[in-house]
């Protein structure tokens, strides 16, 4: 399985969770955008993300980016990024703000 597949993977697993916690359905939406973009992607994540052309994609904004980073800074510890689908009580998933 390439990187791209599996950074792909978190971001769908993330839309799923805050799908079930009923989320901002943009934010859901959004999340899996960006799932199907990293999926799509011909070049390797890795090195759009050392040359800094995350946020170049469309669709893939600040958030994700971050996200992105922290998840192949976490590869080489052979370790999830529990940040990036942390379920908070108070804010949801990490990283996104349900809307009252």
């Amino acid at each position: 399985m390439s990187e791209n597949s599996k950074i792909a993977g978190l971001f769908s697993q993330a839309a799923d969770l805050m799908a079930l916690l009923d989320e901002n359905a943009f934010r859901v939406l959004a999340t899996r955008k960006v799932a199907r973009i990293l999926e799509d992607m011909p070049e390797d994540i890795a090195l759009a993300a050392a040359a800094g052309t995350l946020g170049d994609l469309p669709g893939v904004g600040e958030a994700s980016v971050d996200k992105i980073h922290g998840s192949l800074k976490n590869r080489f510890a052979g370790q999830i990024d529990h940040e990036f689908i942390a379920v908070s009580k108070s804010g949801g998933i990490a990283g996104s703000r349900k809307d009252n």
